[in-house]
């Protein structure tokens, strides 16, 4: 894929799941599961090429992902 496609097809992946369906609380868990998903993938990927262990690297990429949307989160709250 190229690189200038690479910010498009994130956005439309994030973003889909609130043209699909009808309710914002099923749209956000729909964007949730589709962005866990994608830095999985992309986890692995980074692993074949980094380490012998891809599925470690996929699911450490998963929780640094969770944990620094998380942290925006609570930012953007704190920040009102």
């Amino acid at each position: 894929m190229s690189h200038r496609l690479t910010v498009p097809f994130a956005l439309a992946a994030g973003l889909g799941p609130y043209f699909l369906f009808h309710t914002v609380h099923t749209a956000l868990v729909g964007s949730v599961i589709v962005t866990l998903l994608a830095l999985f993938i992309f986890g692995y990927v980074k692993g074949n090429f980094t380490t012998d262990k891809p599925f470690r690297r996929a699911w450490q990429t998963v929780v640094v992902g969770r944990l620094a949307a998380t942290d925006a989160f609570v930012i953007a709250k704190a920040i009102g």
